[in-house]
């Protein structure tokens, strides 16, 4: 199993966790008023591209805000933002562009990560979640994670880590990257800023609101059989979430489960042995 020092007690202790697995980002509760989120092509009349980190609609406050780089904020209420103000061109197309992944009759948002990928995104029962599995190999201040492909290294490290499934960056669109507990769980920020790797009390709340677990199974898997095999038969993906069966890496280096398992990680630690 992964092993890790909890150096934040200053203290050394071994933990385990189960295996490394894909990521999905959720919105902070405080920030679920932004409907959208869209990181700008263009350019405003007096900030370039390079100076912009994103640009969302904030329905609670009636405003369109920009957000530069350095974290700075400009707010425009909705009805003064025109093209004298802003000249903004959205785009509609996810970075990957797979097909046969997304509920097409769903209305789905748009975000990009700390590296300029975009995601979809779906609002399911009030809350924001990423409806792609996360593909930075960067934390949000810009650190570069590792891309670990030996499996014993991959057994014995106890620093952040992401790997393709079976070492093929083909596997990157639309399955995503693999992280394990230590990417994760770094402070650094492995999803983008304001957004978070869900805890286990949001997946219960988005299970319970799609029915319970076996219902919620059926209605957040993509459907038909290029991402899952035949036993998919009865998921629809009504609820627009998307997950496809990427796998996982076990603690120990070997990839299984491609096509029979999508495994998420929670931001909460298990137990004092597990994550």
């Amino acid at each position: 199993m992964n092993t890790f020092t909890d150096t934040c007690h200053m203290k050394q202790m071994r933990y385990t966790t189960l295996s490394s697995m894909f990521v999905l980002g959720v919105l902070h509760g405080l920030d679920a008023q932004y409907i959208h989120t869209v990181h700008s092509p263009g350019l405003t009349a007096s900030k370039p591209l390079s100076a912009i980190d994103s640009i969302r609609f904030n329905t609670l406050l009636n405003a369109m805000e920009i957000v530069e780089i350095n974290w700075q904020t400009s707010a425009y209420n909705l009805g003064e933002v025109d093209s004298a103000v802003f000249d903004f061109v959205p785009i509609s197309m996810h970075s990957c562009g797979a097909d046969s992944v997304h509920n097409d009759t769903l209305p789905y948002g748009l975000m990009a990560d700390q590296q300029g990928n975009y995601y979809k995104t779906i609002i399911i029962n009030n809350t924001i979640w990423m409806a792609e599995n996360l593909r930075t190999s960067a934390f949000r201040n810009g650190s570069a994670i590792a891309n670990v492909q030996s499996a014993d290294q991959w057994s014995s490290t106890i620093d952040p880590a992401w790997v393709h499934y079976n070492n093929d960056s083909t596997f990157d669109c639309p399955y995503g990257k693999l992280y394990n507990w230590y990417a994760v769980n770094n402070p650094a920020g492995l999803c983008p800023t304001g957004w978070h790797v869900p805890t286990t009390s949001e997946y219960d709340a988005l299970f319970l609101a799609l029915g319970g677990p076996v219902s919620a199974g059926d209605r957040m898997k993509t459907a038909g059989f290029v991402y899952w095999l035949p036993s998919n038969a009865n998921a629809n993906n009504s609820c627009g979430f998307s997950a496809i069966g990427a796998g996982r890496r076990f603690f120990y280096g070997d990839f299984e489960g491609l096509k029979y398992d999508g495994v998420f990680w929670h931001a909460d630690s298990f137990d004092l042995n597990s994550a």
